[in-house]
């Protein structure tokens, strides 16, 4: 049984029915600006958030073809007005009271409301894109808009790795940190240096997720809201799962290409990793439906695996995507016949049986294979006492029919030289990629002089 290793690579197009694009400076906006507010009761006034234009932003949300803003809160002196855009690129509004609005004084950039981040943007051009945008807020204080620390969390917008932490604090210039996402089904988590926030999506406060914040050693519970590629509003399409398998399916590895595509919608785009995917590949048994192997990558659609697959199966390669909510969108399944080969060497014979330097034998090898095969080529090689190779021969367009014996042939001279030599043989496939008798057979010869 030869380990066959199997490569993956998944595609995921996502349909994300949108609202408004928004371009805006993140590092001014949540570090400059929030610096010169931050102190006191920053930038709000009788208890109220700053107003200004919030918005949902849903990495590539879409609505008639065009990105927008999956919801805007519009906060002025006297309300707060909710524009929401529905999944069929409808709208609606509805006022909004200040009491159901989670913000803080010293964060004036973004506030929640029930499970969405909205993020304070001076401008909203329709056709760009942000760089970043907030992929959690959380809060270690539920009540007082003035205290306790915020944490926010921000990505690029095409979903690339280059993910920081922002803490803010009263009266406190905001502190930054790198951080790496670790993904998982009900978790959502950002490792950085003396920085751990882990935020649990199967338990609730309210409408906010609960979870864990370290900082240099201090733990505190904290309360948070997913946003961006890990809104829960994320849409995934279900994606279909297209196979091919590359190079002959002999004993040596094998390489297979399984593509997760969009399975109708010719308008949806290829999109990067979303933070919420985790891409998951099995193989099984066709006939019995075991699983012979299976694997997941956590939002990389890369996923490799290694089966242990030998003689003649079927099998099935099913394609999924899980999100970190739990959601699960099969990939279809894609099925495919591995083949190995065993090519079994019975007999060597050298004729005479005991050559003498200067004379011509004659090499012979009997060969078997476990299933029919065409266009094989079997091969002699004579080696000396140095394992250097001084003569080889082979035979090309072999046909074997499955548990029937072959006897093949080669003709050769030995050198002036007695000594000791080997003899190898081995057999090959049609396009010399695969060694189909495992280890080649060797035979020792003494060659008197």
């Amino acid at each position: 049984m030869k380990t066959q290793q199997l490569v993956f690579v998944a595609i995921l197009l996502i349909a994300y029915q949108n609202c408004t694009n928004v371009n805006f400076d993140w590092r001014q906006a949540n570090g400059e600006q929030a610096r010169n507010s931050s102190g006191g009761g920053g930038d709000s006034y009788d208890g109220k958030p700053t107003p200004g234009d919030y918005y949902r932003v849903i990495p590539k949300f879409k609505c008639n073809g065009e990105f927008v803003a999956q919801a805007t809160i519009k906060v002025t002196a006297q309300d707060a007005l909710l524009h929401t855009i529905n999944a069929d690129c409808s709208s609606t509004d509805q006022t909004v009271d200040f009491t159901q609005i989670d913000y803080k004084s010293f964060n004036t950039q973004a506030l929640g409301f029930k499970d969405g981040v909205y993020t304070k943007l001076e401008s909203h051009p329709a056709t760009a894109t942000p760089a970043q945008v907030i992929e959690a807020l959380c809060s270690t204080e539920l009540e007082s808009p003035s205290s306790g620390e915020t944490v926010v969390i921000f990505s690029p917008y095409d979903g690339s790795a280059n993910t920081i932490a922002t803490i803010f604090k009263p009266n406190t210039t905001p502190l930054t940190v790198n951080v790496k996402r670790a993904m998982a089904v009900g978790t959502a988590a950002y490792l950085g240096e003396d920085l751990t926030l882990s935020i649990n999506v199967n338990t609730k406060t309210g409408d906010q997720f609960t979870g864990l914040f370290d900082l240099a050693g201090k733990t505190e519970n904290v309360f948070c809201r997913l946003a961006g590629s890990v809104d829960p509003l994320a849409p995934i399409n279900a994606p279909a799962l297209a196979f091919s398998l590359n190079g002959v399916r002999g004993r040596s590895d094998v390489v297979a290409d399984a593509y997760l595509t969009d399975a109708g919608a010719p308008q949806v785009e290829v999109q990067n990793v979303p933070s919420a995917a985790l891409y998951r590949a099995t193989v099984s048994d066709a006939s019995s439906g075991t699983v012979v192997c299976a694997e997941a990558s956590a939002h990389v659609p890369l996923v490799t695996m290694s089966c242990s697959l030998s003689g003649i199966h079927n099998y099935t390669i099913r394609g999924m995507i899980t999100t970190i909510y739990g959601q699960t969108f099969p990939g279809g399944n894609s099925p495919f016949a591995f083949y190995s080969p065993q090519v079994s060497t019975t007999a060597v014979v050298v004729a005479p049986a005991a050559p003498r330097a200067g004379q011509s034998v004659q090499f012979s090898a009997t060969l078997t294979s476990s299933l029919n095969l065409s266009g094989a080529h079997v091969h002699f090689q004579v080696y000396d006492v140095n394992w250097q190779i001084i003569n080889e021969q082979y035979t090309s367009n072999e046909n074997f029919t499955s548990g029937a014996a072959r006897t093949l042939t080669s003709n050769y001279t030995f050198p002036s030289m007695p000594g000791v030599y080997w003899l190898q043989v081995g057999i090959f496939d049609s396009s010399w990629a695969q060694n189909l008798g495992g280890t080649m057979t060797n035979l020792m010869m003494i060659v008197s002089p």
